[in-house]
């Protein structure tokens, strides 16, 4: 206990009543029964530090403890860290794999830039995104399931929409299970129809698909004859579907002509 000559004569004139406490610094209780009263310190400024300091161990690739090898390219990291904020290495290092015990786990089929954008992530969280890495960044963040990745790649894919892309995104969104992703591109397509069906790509797409988007109560169209002549634009090149899909399709169509119907249907070999 301090002496009496220790304590400050303003302290000892003014002592100290009910201050409000920094939520940030300390918490003050009292158990009630005589026992010395508990502070709790909350250094919350301390966890940039630590971040600070997890990201400069990464880039001077100190105490790294496994190395990921993904195709010729080498990215050091910690383990702990990877498994803090990446579900498939987490179940992968607790458990009884081989990949465990390893130092050096070659990861297959992914593109070695992407997976080191998204091992920098882990570490800075902060990734960026542009039109070449997105495509191999979402594909990455899948299958390794960052979320928070996936997410961001699929907005960012979503704010480069182009009648002459997004079906092509919708079939890869398709191609990965991004039900979110599927839906902006479909609202897209629909919203531009008369210029997606212009493009390539949109023969290409399912009859599944072109059901679907025929059938969409938010298609932007001026008149049936447009949704007409992509239905038969797509009938003619797909021939292989009539058998299936003619009458699926041309349903779609809405008050067409029987004239039209029957014409097409004798082009297209139904008669």
């Amino acid at each position: 206990m301090a002496s009496e000559s220790m304590v400050p004569e303003q302290a000892k004139q003014h002592p100290m009543k009910g201050k409000r406490r920094s939520q940030q610094q300390q918490t003050r209780s009292s158990s009630g029964d005589g026992e010395d009263d508990i502070f709790v310190f909350e250094a919350n400024e301390a966890w940039k530090d630590f971040h600070s300091s997890l990201l400069h161990f990464f880039e001077a690739g100190e105490l790294c403890d496994v190395t990921l090898k993904v195709g010729t390219k080498l990215i050091s990291c910690h383990k702990l860290v990877l498994a803090c904020v990446i579900p498939y290495f987490r179940a992968m290092f607790l458990s009884e794999m081989a990949e465990a015990k390893q130092t050096l786990i070659e990861i297959r089929d992914f593109d070695g830039d992407a997976i080191e954008d998204l091992v920098k992530f882990v570490y800075s969280s902060r990734l960026t995104l542009t039109v070449d890495n997105v495509q191999p960044l979402l594909y990455a963040a899948c299958i390794l399931q960052v979320e928070l990745v996936a997410k961001a790649c699929c907005e960012y894919m979503k704010l480069h929409f182009h009648p002459s892309n997004c079906l092509a995104v919708r079939s890869f969104a398709e191609s990965h299970n991004r039900i979110d992703l599927m839906d902006m591109a479909d609202q897209y397509a629909c919203e531009h129809f008369t210029e997606v069906v212009e493009c390539e790509d949109f023969v290409s797409v399912s009859p599944q698909h072109l059901h679907k988007l025929l059938s969409s109560s938010d298609l932007n169209i001026e008149n049936e004859k447009q949704v007409y002549s992509a239905a038969i634009k797509w009938l003619l090149a797909n021939p292989q579907h009539h058998a299936a899909w003619l009458d699926e399709i041309l349903a779609q169509v809405g008050q067409a002509s029987l004239i039209q119907f029957c014409v097409s249907c004798f082009y297209l070999g139904r008669f």
